[in-house]
């Protein structure tokens, strides 16, 4: 496990011999998180947990050749600012997220959409297990840039077994008919 907390991180590679062998990753107050993924793989990383940091979602970090976290299964994000969506996150850091089966987020504001579904990004296929919880601005779990996109958005989503869903005031809905969530009422 590496712990980082309340540094600039890493534009000259610090940490990237440490993370080579790490399993879990934890920022805690961090800056830079874009540098120090952008030339690296860490192939052995399952956990990613991120706690009151910034980041500029605003411009996205386009396609890459590699996934510089193709291994994540977990990832926990805790007071993140000016994160509006996961799929926006994703795409800032050139992530796919194959493996990610569980995702926690706590406390980030701005979140206003989980993911966007269509075009450049799909549903994670292994993601098993939700839990969303005080996003004020939260609206709706998924947006869909393309009605064409219905169908593989639903033979996906079923894999999610737990959804949590706590203290979202502005919530309204799922993104999505309701029949699609009814396997979660069987859970």
């Amino acid at each position: 496990m590496v712990s980082v907390y309340k540094c600039e991180i890493f534009s000259n590679g610090e940490l990237s011999g440490m993370l080579q062998f790490a399993l879990d990753l934890y920022l805690h107050e961090c800056m830079g998180l874009r540098k120090l993924i952008a030339y690296n793989r860490f192939d052995g990383l399952k956990s990613l947990h991120i706690e009151r940091c910034s980041c500029d979602f605003g411009s996205p970090g386009g396609s890459r050749l590699f996934d510089p976290l193709p291994n994540l299964e977990h990832i926990s994000l805790v007071s993140v600012d000016y994160l509006k969506s996961i799929s926006h996150f994703i795409k800032l850091l050139g992530l796919r997220f194959s493996k990610l089966c569980q995702l926690v987020i706590h406390f980030c504001a701005s979140l206003t959409c989980l993911f966007t579904v269509g075009r450049d990004f799909s549903f994670p296929k292994q993601l098993e297990d939700i839990s969303i919880t005080f996003c004020a601005e939260l609206v709706q779990l998924l947006v869909q840039h393309s009605p064409t996109k219905a169908t593989l958005v639903n033979t996906e989503i079923p894999r999610v077994q737990k959804l949590v869903l706590r203290n979202l005031l502005k919530f309204g809905t799922l993104g999505e008919p309701q029949s699609m969530w009814e396997h979660l009422k069987e859970h």
